[in-house]
């Protein structure tokens, strides 16, 4: 965390250095150790709990000490904990999701346990949670364009046989096939996610069901036995060539971009343009090729964050 020193702090270090300055016979070798100035405290990036948290403090912090901002990967905790220690300064940076994040807020202000509705337009989106956060001390740099948004995807062999390229597409599709679907279980038949496709692209559906893993999705769709799944668009399934994303084409589906949250402490220039440079950089097709990195034990969170971070010149 930031250490911010005060006046009078700085008075009496202002003395202690014209004394010193007065004492030269003593020499150098003369002064006390404990006059030393201490270290900065680093800047905390505290993650969640799910691997994808790990990777992206480990990105966030790693760029910050790049920069010259010593920044380290806290603990692990919830979302409440964590961001209550951002509020109270003890945490000074958290990577969360606009979506997740504003129905959060929401539900914290309004005691309403309603989700809160969260725009497909990125920019309504981030002027929506920004609201929500003025009053809590939490500050909200730039999104990335890597997102936590759920999304369609098919065989690639299917979306070749049939040109399918769009849920709209895939909606056509469905007039003479309803399709077999599954994937998360925040998207079964009966929820917003899914009946909005329904609704917007005509999408005929004949079952769906839940699985418990992008990588088991995934492995049933290329088995046939499901004809599109339903994946967070980092998921690291994805990075796969044999599986397509389908273009939301009427861009109906509400946004969950990456976003870092930072403590006012901590929301100086030197912390959040860095934040920020980061962000211009990730985007959905990184952040799956790293979960996979990651998922198949090609290295460390620490490991791959810091391959990417060279790689794209922020180390």
């Amino acid at each position: 965390m930031i250490r911010r020193e005060g006046t009078a702090a700085a008075g009496v270090g202002l003395a202690l250095a014209l004394t010193l300055g007065g004492c030269a016979s003593e020499g150098p070798d003369q002064r006390s150790p404990s006059l030393a100035p201490s270290p900065p405290s680093p800047i905390v990036v505290q993650p969640y709990s799910e691997p994808q948290d790990q990777l992206l403090a480990n990105i966030y912090a790693g760029a910050l000490t790049a920069s010259g901002v010593f920044a380290e990967v806290g603990t692990e905790a919830k979302r409440g904990e964590a961001l209550s220690g951002v509020q109270k300064a003890k945490v000074d940076v958290v990577i969360d999701t606009v979506g997740d994040l504003t129905r959060y807020l929401s539900r914290k202000q309004s005691g309403n346990t309603e989700q809160q509705g969260v725009s497909p337009d990125l920019e309504t989106a981030m002027n929506t949670l920004r609201d929500l956060a003025n009053p809590t001390d939490l500050a909200i740099p730039d999104p990335a364009s890597a997102s936590d948004a759920p999304v369609v995807a098919i065989a690639q062999s299917q979306a070749t046989a049939e040109s399918i390229v769009t849920l709209g597409q895939l909606g056509t599709f469905s007039d003479t096939k309803a399709v077999a679907m599954g994937g998360l279980g925040t998207c079964d038949l009966a929820s917003p996610c899914l009946q909005r496709w329904v609704v917007n692209y005509g999408l005929q559906v004949a079952d769906y069901s839940v699985t418990d893993a992008g990588a088991n999705t995934r492995d049933e769709i290329l088995v046939g036995d499901l004809d599109a799944g339903v994946f967070p668009d980092s998921d690291g399934a994805l990075a796969h060539q044999d599986v397509v994303v389908l273009q939301d084409n009427e861009q109906v589906t509400p946004v969950d971009n990456v976003v870092p949250v930072v403590s006012q402490e901590a929301a100086v220039p030197a912390v959040t343009d860095v934040l920020n440079r980061v962000s211009a950089e990730l985007d959905s097709p990184a952040l799956r090729d790293l979960n996979l990195s990651v998922a198949t034990g090609a290295g460390t969170a620490a490991q791959v964050a810091d391959a990417w971070l060279a790689v794209n010149g922020l180390a």
